[in-house]
């Protein structure tokens, strides 16, 4: 007997007893919920990418504990790069007798480079976007940082 009808029969006898069909539907379902994972990790990926720029602000970060030298914003300049200069540190801000630990930023003119920052007269209200940083002397507070010092925000 060929060794090719001997299969043929085989499958068939197996396919006809449900074993096969079973297997087969495990498998479908197998490569179906593969490829939708996969499909689902591809868009998640994609959509970090989108979203990254505008989380760190800008397309690029140089990070140093110590001031950059002047010849990187020169280089920038030179090539038509925006740049924005960022110092953060962690500090205690004091609300009456309520005090927390908090980061402290202090931004350049034309941060941030992508996105935009929201401002809101009262407490969790709905964020405005505005074009400008706070000038010299003031302070932006997160809503987080002013409901853990307790403090209500006039309107």
């Amino acid at each position: 007997m060929n060794v090719l009808t001997m299969a043929w029969r085989l499958l068939t006898r197996d396919w006809k007893s449900g074993e096969l069909v079973v297997l087969s539907i495990a498998l479908v379902l197998a490569v179906t919920a593969l490829t939708a994972v996969a499909f689902l990790t591809d868009r998640v990926g994609h959509a970090v990418e989108l979203r990254a720029a505008e989380s760190l602000a800008a397309d690029l970060r140089l990070s140093s504990p110590n001031p950059l030298p002047d010849a990187y914003l020169e280089l920038a300049s030179e090539s038509a790069l925006d740049t924005a200069e960022i110092v953060s540190m962690p500090s205690v801000v004091f609300a009456g007798d309520a005090n927390t630990l908090s980061a402290v930023r202090a931004v350049t003119g034309g941060y941030p480079l992508r996105g935009r920052l929201k401002t809101a007269d009262r407490l969790l209200g709905e964020g405005t976007p505005v074009d400008t940083v706070p000038g010299p002397g003031e302070a932006w507070a997160a809503p987080r940082l002013l409901a853990r010092l307790g403090v209500d925000v006039p309107v």
